[in-house]
């Protein structure tokens, strides 16, 4: 479970890698494809399931390497799988056991988790998501969310985020403050890196510790800065793909935009 939550299990990427082709997929129809993407071109509200998504990764042979532990590689089934071991130890679906144990005692009352296939509502009011490409501006903001559950599946406001942010590196969300110290305690992410990350948190010099998001349309930054005792949390509705091919790219120059933007008014209030 150590190895899952600091992504160093070596768990195959469902979300952002395609199947690789081996004796066990070369006849599947969506090798070489990203599977989730080959499933909802044909079925947008394909409803999928945890059995489902570690069917094809068992069946087809699929990891980042082997054996477990050699190397950081973030993985989104990673946390996917950490859901399904919430579910099985607690006897709640992972939306019930967040709720019940996590949201309601934070009076996180703006946050939510939807998990069908179908959902084709929102809370209101909500911040629609966009994607600019190709010289058009198109409205994401219903997604199936049914193969991200554990992952992303999570609906918040700025106000919720900064609350749980402030109340999770405080020891006042639930966990003991020794519990939080010990997931913030991480390993490099590469040879020679400063930045670590930790069992569910990331960690760099100037940015603190926090991670970020991004699901079709949205971005989000959350940090704690301990010397300055400072959370913050900065949110982007537009995923801007104009100046770039592939849309992963231009994420990573807009996260790295909201970093800086992060990192100039970190500085000022150091001074």
């Amino acid at each position: 479970i150590r190895m899952v939550l600091m992504h160093r299990a070596g768990i195959f990427d469902l979300s952002n890698q395609n199947i690789e082709e081996n004796e066990a997929t070369k006849d599947e129809p969506y090798v070489k494809l990203n599977y989730l993407e080959y499933v909802m071109a044909q079925d947008p509200d394909h409803q999928f399931t945890f059995d489902e998504m570690f069917g094809v990764i068992a069946k087809g042979r699929q990891a980042q390497f082997s054996p477990p532990g050699l190397k950081y590689q973030y993985s989104d089934t990673g946390y996917c799988l950490l859901a399904v071991i919430v579910e099985r130890v607690s006897g709640k679906t992972y939306g019930d056991f967040v709720r019940d144990e996590l949201l309601v005692p934070n009076n996180l009352n703006e946050t939510s988790l939807p998990w069908q296939g179908a959902n084709d509502t929102l809370p209101t009011p909500f911040v629609p998501g966009f994607l600019w490409h190709n010289s058009t501006l198109a409205d994401v903001t219903l997604s199936n969310m049914s193969a991200f559950v554990g992952n992303g599946n999570m609906i918040t406001t700025p106000g919720d985020l900064s609350s749980w942010c402030r109340r999770f590196f405080s020891g006042q969300a639930g966990l003991r403050i020794d519990t939080v110290e010990t997931m913030m305690d991480g390993l490099p992410t590469s040879n020679g890196s400063t930045s670590t990350y930790g069992l569910g948190i990331r960690f760099t010099e100037k940015e603190g510790y926090g991670h970020s998001g991004a699901h079709e349309g949205y971005l989000t930054l959350m940090g704690y800065k301990p010397e300055i005792d400072t959370c913050y949390v900065m949110v982007s509705n537009v995923w801007d793909c104009r100046t770039c091919g592939q849309s992963l790219d231009s994420i990573k120059a807009q996260l790295v935009m909201m970093v800086d933007t992060v990192n100039t008014i970190l500085d000022e209030l150091e001074r």
